[in-house]
């Protein structure tokens, strides 16, 4: 279920991050430990997308039958910035 749902979002046409996207800090990029923060930080049963426009990268984390909420994704991702030391969205 996950991977049809990744597969379906990688798939869907270019046009902009989805509505419920979350963006990476300004000046964050999605480098190896940070991808690494993210991929320990999932609830079970989850994953994540991401891709980048104008300079700016965003995330969504994916769960079963492709449910997607901005808050998980926050939460995902502010403690893969803190794992790491690094400013959290918002800062």
């Amino acid at each position: 279920m996950v991977e049809a749902a990744v597969l379906e979002a990688k798939n869907a046409p270019a046009g902009g991050p989805p509505e419920d996207a979350v963006f990476l800090p300004e000046g964050q990029e999605l480098d190896g430990p940070l991808k690494r923060a993210i991929i320990d930080a999932l609830p079970e049963d989850t994953t994540f997308g991401f891709n980048s426009r104008d300079g700016r990268t965003w995330m969504l984390v994916i769960g079963l039958g492709g449910s997607r909420d901005p808050e998980v994704t926050r939460a995902v991702l502010n403690t893969a910035l803190a794992s790491l030391g690094r400013p959290p969205l918002g800062s």
